[in-house]
């Protein structure tokens, strides 16, 4: 066993500590206005001094709607780990690890997460979780999944990449999804069900402005960059309808309003 798993086995991991939920809401609430109640929801389980810990979420909405950067936001301001498993390449019971006789084994998703973040209570996302293929040859993601949503079942799993038993309970599982449509009933059951909007032509000075800091952030040489103008937000609105209020194609149409004032900018 690697000795980052030897560690892990039978250690007394530190949990992320919640330091002020007001705080992480009122931020995701202006960078989401268009899905406020969505905020609410998601952070009624923090609690100012103790362990961060949500119940198994499923935030259901429109493609472009926003659902994955709000897991990865909830989880920045928190200080929490989040450890992302797209769906739709995960093959079979891939989820709760895999045999050690196997040449292919690896521990469970959980469990990597825990040791990547040498915190007992990460953030798993599985991400478009109805795309996951629902083959049963070698246990499906759906099947793998049920037993670790579970808090009696998690605080002492066989991890059979790891041939060890864990406690699993703390980690903190949110998935996405487009809609609930071919999930089975008995992963529904288990999930508490968020809906996430799309925003609208109101929301789209907000957001912009949103999506003006994130490129700054990210970009030194637009750290500074003006506001958008009413007549660059007036295009961006016409061309982000069409797009029918995709979040992702706002932060490229934002992308490409600021590549054409470098191209109108007076040359010295």
């Amino acid at each position: 066993m690697p000795d980052v798993w030897k560690r892990l086995e039978g250690a007394d991991v530190p949990l992320v500590v919640c330091r002020d939920a007001a705080v992480v809401r009122q931020a995701l609430e202006a960078e989401y206005p268009h899905a406020r109640a969505a905020v609410a929801m998601l952070t009624q389980d923090l609690r100012d001094g103790e362990p961060v810990r949500m119940r198994p979420t499923l935030l259901v909405g429109p493609p472009g709607s926003g659902k994955s950067r709000l897991v990865r936001r909830i989880g920045e301001l928190l200080g929490v780990y989040v450890y992302r498993l797209d769906a739709t390449a995960s093959a079979d019971g891939f989820f709760a690890g895999t045999n050690r006789a196997w040449h292919s084994s690896a521990p469970s998703v959980p469990a990597r997460a825990i040791a990547a973040a040498m915190r007992a209570n990460p953030i798993v996302m599985i991400d478009e979780i109805e795309k996951a293929a629902e083959s049963t040859m070698n246990g499906n993601l759906w099947s793998a999944m049920a037993p670790l949503l579970e808090r009696e079942t998690s605080r002492s799993y066989r991890d059979c990449g790891l041939d060890a038993q864990l406690d699993l309970s703390h980690v903190n599982h949110v998935a996405t999804a487009n809609t609930t449509e071919r999930l089975p009933s008995f992963l529904r059951d288990r999930f508490r069900l968020i809906r996430v909007p799309s925003p609208t032509l109101a929301h789209l000075p907000a957001l912009a402005a949103l999506v003006l800091q994130d490129i700054a952030r990210d970009d030194d040489a637009r750290a500074g960059a003006p506001p958008l103008a009413p007549d660059e937000l007036d295009v961006i609105g016409r061309a982000w309808a069409r797009e029918k209020f995709s979040m992702r194609k706002l932060a490229r149409l934002v992308e490409a309003t600021l590549e054409a004032r470098d191209a109108c900018a007076p040359r010295h």
